[in-house]
């Protein structure tokens, strides 16, 4: 018999246990026990649910008692009118609270696939068939989903899960602001800390580990609140479910009855007639300040990483600050940043005398001595790299610029390199050259993670993109694992702005008005571009097996024209699955008065037209490209040169 949490005269509350359908399944025919059936047999009447729990989420479901009050009750959760609180167990160690809002395409299942008629033949579907868990095809609309999250407990056990010997887990609070299918177990994945017990969006190997230690196979997920004002009355209706015993072992299991049972009994005293929702976050350092733009930055989906790395900043733990405080979840480097440091850096001296009286060339001192500041940079935010399940916590080392134009030079250079720093949290950087487009995609079939630089126009970018997939393909034939790779494409922004405004400049008339455009524009659409490759069909081969998308990556974003705003390259250019690799200065401009929203799919139809008005006005962005790639790739030799003078 259903466990009744409430009842009146209009609806009824059960609380649904896990592994139970709301209705018939077209995926599970054989399935005879279904929430709709049971409870309109318990009551002797027939009952309309209205909201839908995948089939392992346990917890509140509510049903009306005729089709008025359904229709009603519909409404209601459509406009967002019902306050609804999850439990959830989750892999990794997310922030202590927070806000997802990444749009989430809407998914067809088995029944709309097969009718042929889209989203709307589910609508049509008879009242006792779920599709919750149904196979899914992707329909080309994105549909706005915001879910906010507070995280309640944490715990770490000794059990080696990928590449590391422990494990971390928490406990989180989850608040949908809208209803998206499948929304808290999408939302939760999108930012690398899925569901324990998803198996469609989790991880297998963090579920067996659950299902071995505690007996645990379901889903880690309940919701325990639904709060709305009653559809006949208006009054405020709160219903509360505890967390069903098979749960509540395994929050025991792993200490939080504490954790769950405050959690439980603040929700069970609250009114249902809620205000509005709370103000956003606030800093936990300054009172009144609203929450650390940097911190804001990863809300929306995307990292922020230091373009720089020296040894002051490891020995004076600036670097550890900007990890622990403002969320930097990632570094990059280059030979000009490891020459500044070297030149003008105290803590090298020692180590440079003592390598100078080793019979080694100038490179393999410079790779001695910089080799360990990578090294220590990867085992600082080596924890940020097993929380996230390897989508963040990244540090770049770039192969010799000497070896741009030779791909098996720079293979192995590449594994090399791997192989001294010897981290999983480390990139090999290689410039997009037509000889490094082939040591890509060679350094990826050999299971290299790389970071692609030097990338200044959209061909660059569909170049890198297609080397990578062919990477991946050559790793997945050899039987590597695609799920242990990690790549991003970095594409520089502010020297396009500096060239194609000099050339607008030059043409005069009008065309003065189109400068300071073209980077942001360019980087819109190169993110429409990587929507399509790798949230389309054409990768969805791959990312069954686990492979990731190549990540684009904001970099050169300093601004160079003191006319345009200090965050030129970064507030327009906020979107998921991204990274911005800032400069100090730019670090500290963002952190200072940074406005953070998700811009990044803003204006992408303009930013097109800007792209035409530039071709209309003889500017070949392809040669634009590769002029400043080549320029690139020269001040970089030129840096690496006057390291090996430092070196030598």
């Amino acid at each position: 018999m259903l466990e009744i949490l409430y009842r009146d005269d209009w609806l009824v509350a059960i609380h649904k246990p896990s592994g139970l359908l709301v209705h018939r399944s077209p995926i599970a025919a054989h399935e005879e026990r279904f929430a709709v059936q049971l409870l309109r047999d318990q009551l002797g009447r027939r009952v309309y649910p209205a909201h839908r729990l995948d089939r392992g989420t346990s917890g509140v479901l509510l049903f009306a008692l005729d089709r008025e009050v359904a229709r009603t009750l519909a409404q209601r959760f459509e406009a967002q009118a019902v306050d609804k609180r999850y439990l959830a167990v989750v892999r990794g160690h997310p922030p202590e609270h927070g806000v997802i809002e990444h749009a989430l395409v809407r998914r067809l299942d088995a029944v709309e696939v097969r009718s042929g008629k889209g989203a709307g033949a589910r609508d049509a579907l008879p009242e006792d068939v779920d599709d919750s868990d149904s196979p899914e095809a992707a329909e080309p609309v994105a549909q706005p989903a915001r879910t906010r999250f507070r995280r309640l407990a944490t715990v770490e056990l000794p059990h080696a899960v990928d590449r590391y010997p422990s494990s971390r887990y928490a406990l989180v609070e989850l608040l949908p602001e809208t209803g998206r299918r499948h929304q808290l177990r999408r939302h939760l994945k999108h930012i690398a800390h899925p569901i324990i017990g998803d198996a469609t969006y989790g991880k297998g190997r963090h579920n067996r580990l659950f299902q071995a230690l505690f007996g645990s196979h379901r889903l880690l997920l309940a919701c325990t609140r639904l709060a709305l004002a009653h559809p006949v009355t208006e009054r405020p209706l709160e219903i509360v479910a505890p967390v069903a015993e098979d749960f509540a072992a395994v929050l025991a299991a792993l200490g939080w009855q504490t954790a769950q049972r405050s959690t439980f009994e603040a929700e069970s005293r609250l009114s249902a007639a809620r205000g509005p929702a709370p103000e956003r976050p606030r800093s936990h350092d300054t009172p009144g300040r609203t929450m650390n733009p940097l911190l804001q930055v990863r809300q929306h989906g995307q990292q922020i990483w230091l373009d720089n790395l020296s040894r002051t900043l490891l020995e004076e733990g600036h670097l550890a600050r900007f990890v622990a405080d403002d969320g930097v979840a990632g570094v990059t480097t280059n030979p000009a940043i490891f020459h500044k440091a070297i030149s003008g850096g105290r803590y090298y001296e020692d180590d440079l005398a003592a390598l100078k009286q080793q019979p080694l060339s100038a490179e393999a001192r410079y790779e001695a001595l910089v080799i360990p500041d990578v090294q220590r940079a990867c085992d600082l935010l080596a924890p940020l790299h097993r929380d996230s399940g390897g989508s963040a916590g990244y540090v770049s080392l770039e192969v010799s610029p000497a070896l741009a134009h030779d791909a098996d030079g720079t293979v192995a250079a590449g594994l090399r390199l791997k192989a001294a720093v010897d981290r999983p949290n480390l990139l090999i950087k290689v410039p997009a050259t037509p000889a490094g487009l082939v040591a890509i995609e060679r350094l990826i079939g050999e299971g290299v993670s790389v970071n692609v630089t030097l990338m200044f126009s959209l061909a660059h970018c569909e170049g890198v993109a297609e080397a990578y997939l062919r990477g991946l393909a050559r790793l997945r034939a050899a039987g590597g694992d695609v799920a242990g790779v990690m790549s991003v494409a970095s594409l520089f922004l502010s020297r396009v702005d500096t060239l194609v405004d000099k050339l607008l400049e030059e043409r005069g008339g009008d065309l003065p008005a189109l400068r300071g455009r073209t980077a942001v524009a360019m980087a819109r659409l190169a993110y429409e571009a990587y929507q399509e490759r790798f949230h389309g069909a054409g990768f969805e081969d791959l990312a069954a097996a686990g492979a990731r998308p190549q990540y684009m990556l904001w970099a050169s974003t300093g601004t160079k024209n003191p006319a345009y705003s200090d965050l030129l390259y970064v507030e327009p250019l906020i979107g998921a699955e991204t990274i911005n690799t800032l400069p100090d200065a730019t670090l500290d401009a963002l952190r200072d008065h940074g406005r953070v929203a998700s811009t990044l799919e803003q204006d992408v139809e303009q930013a097109a037209a800007h792209f035409t008005a530039l071709a209309a006005a003889g500017i070949d962005l392809v040669a634009v490209g590769e002029r400043l790639q080549q320029e690139g790739l020269a001040q970089f030799e030129q840096a690496f040169a006057g390291l090996l003078e430092l070196t030598a």
